[in-house]
């Protein structure tokens, strides 16, 4: 994946990794294409990709899609720029997804912030390649059987009044529990914090059930360090 990027390209976006914030853009390497980063909001559907790179008249033209075209037009848009453009033109793509998600506005739900917010808290690591590294194979071990156990309690609390919310948070777990092998710690923090917010905000009944598997499986052994994994793994 890495060379098959330019590293021209690679060296425009590397002063640009301060402000690329993994809690709320991501690679998609399911794309079959150069280069592409989507907002890890399913909902928003916005996303860069570059398409094609090409020579004309002596030059590097970088051609590209992106979503939102600007700060003042949501549309995806065709492009093309050149070597020198791209950083900047990326530049202001990261910036509007960032001001997104920094900008108080009327559709946020402080209460759901609020809960998020407390559970990023409790998965702070102090490991300084947390933004960068995976977990080990044992903590994926861990945060798989701990994810498989919360879809099972999830699916236990499905009624007629509530299915809808709890297929959509199944979803979401499953989400989480299929990249484990492909996420940075950082990032998976991030999308449990916002997994278990949901839950919280669902109902005590609900988080009651699921925080002792946050508690004992994902913090003490995992945020913590203190892994204590059986000698023989299910599988089945």
């Amino acid at each position: 994946m890495k060379k098959k990027i330019p590293l021209a390209i690679h060296k425009a976006i590397e002063p640009l990794l301060p402000i690329i914030n993994k809690e709320i853009v991501a690679m998609d390497m399911s794309a079959n294409s150069l280069f592409r980063m989507i907002d890890v909001d399913p909902e928003s559907g916005f996303f860069f990709e570059i398409t094609a790179i090409e020579k004309s008249d002596g030059k590097t033209i970088i051609r590209y899609e992106s979503k939102p075209a600007s700060a003042n037009n949501n549309i995806a848009i065709r492009a093309a720029t050149t070597y020198e453009g791209f950083a900047n033109i990326f530049k202001q793509w990261i910036n509007i997804l960032n001001d997104y998600n920094q900008i108080p506005t009327i559709f946020d739900d402080p209460i759901l912030k609020q809960y998020e917010d407390d559970f990023q808290e409790k998965f702070e690591s102090a490991d300084e390649n947390a933004s960068r590294a995976s977990f080990t194979l044992e903590q994926q071990f861990l945060l798989d059987d701990a994810f498989t156990k919360i879809i099972f309690l999830l699916e236990h609390n499905k009624d007629k009044e509530n299915i809808e919310e709890i297929d959509s948070l199944i979803v979401e777990a499953k989400s989480i529990q299929d990249t484990i092998t492909t996420s940075t710690k950082d990032e998976i923090f991030g999308k449990m914090s916002s997994l278990f917010s949901k839950i919280q905000k669902g109902g005590l009944k609900w988080i009651k059930e699921i925080y002792p598997i946050i508690q004992k499986e994902i913090i003490s052994q995992i945020v913590k360090g203190a892994l204590n994994l059986p000698s023989v793994i299910d599988i089945t």
